[in-house]
């Protein structure tokens, strides 16, 4: 648990933060460390779930007051869901990669082979709603295998799957473990989703001045902690790196390929709306959402009047 030293002009709730396992809660990392967040005068505990559906589930309960959650995590809640975004943390573009059999030249070479998926994770839908439906493929054409991020390889190995669409460290570990035997096909970036990031909040806490003003609160942190990362990337890719258990080389060419900033562009919501356009397509929704409802367009740009 962490307090804040500065007087608020309203008295401030303390705030249960999730953070990711990866990179993309690196301005968490760096405000944490930095003491950026007790320096706008918040009290506050950051608090880790086995995965992003986790975390949301825990702010719909209230148990948490501030979660980061991807994309799809909108239209699959829905606008019902009592979630709303506020601003955009992050895009990681080479986030997820697809891994495929050494002979496989194209998603049209994957018909009557077998995949392997993480059901309702982006990189299912990064597999099979863009990679594969993009060569005209349906689930008539390959059989699927749901199962774990960590039997992937063991699956691909044996030769029980010819694919699979992951995040780090899963890709790397594949061609590490198996060498000529697989590749590298493409990354979720090259297939027009960057992987953005999000920080949300309950929508009905909106209501709440003081909550407001510490999510403000937080979100300025946060734009500290990327001035800093500017200035000092070398100390802070030590910082984030120790957050992720990543080695200095791996941090490096993480930052690389890692949008870390405050933002709210045409990308975070144009990646929303393509996860709109996957979902309802194939059923997965009913119907597409309003992504209005779902995101604060304006939040940020509120807070710094």
């Amino acid at each position: 648990m962490n307090n804040g030293g500065t007087e608020p002009a309203v008295e401030l709730p303390s705030l249960r933060i999730s953070r990711e396992s990866g990179p993309s809660s690196g301005l968490l990392f760096i405000a944490d460390d930095q003491g950026f967040i007790s320096d706008q005068g918040l009290d506050y505990e950051i608090v880790s779930f086995a995965n992003g559906a986790e975390a949301v589930d825990s702010l719909q309960a209230g148990q948490i007051q501030v979660a980061f959650g991807a994309a799809d995590t909108f239209p699959i809640r829905g606008v019902d869901s009592g979630i709303i975004g506020l601003t955009a943390v992050s895009q990681q573009p080479e986030a997820v990669s697809i891994v495929v059999s050494s002979d496989v030249e194209g998603p049209e070479d994957l018909k009557g082979r077998s995949i392997g998926i993480v059901p309702g994770s982006v990189s299912q839908y990064v597999l099979e709603n863009m990679y594969l439906a993009d060569a005209g493929l349906t689930r008539d054409d390959y059989s699927v295998t749901q199962t774990g991020p960590a039997e992937m390889v063991a699956l691909m190995a044996r030769g029980d799957i010819d694919a699979f669409a992951l995040w780090d460290p899963f890709p790397a570990n594949a061609v590490k473990a198996l060498g000529d035997k697989v590749k590298l096909i493409t990354t979720s970036g090259e297939l027009g989703i960057p992987n953005t990031t999000y920080l949300l909040v309950s929508k009905d806490s909106l209501s709440d001045e003081a909550y407001t003003a510490a999510y403000g609160k937080l979100i300025r942190a946060l734009q500290q902690a990327q001035t800093f990362l500017k200035e000092n990337p070398e100390e802070a890719g030590k910082i984030i790196g120790a957050a992720t258990q990543l080695t200095e080389e791996e941090m490096a060419e993480r930052l690389a390929q890692l949008r870390l900033e405050v933002f709210m562009d045409d990308s975070a919501v144009d990646e929303i709306e393509n996860y709109n356009e996957i979902l309802s397509s194939t059923g997965a929704i009913p119907e597409k959402i309003d992504i209005s409802q779902v995101l604060d367009q304006e939040f940020v740009s509120r807070i710094a009047d």
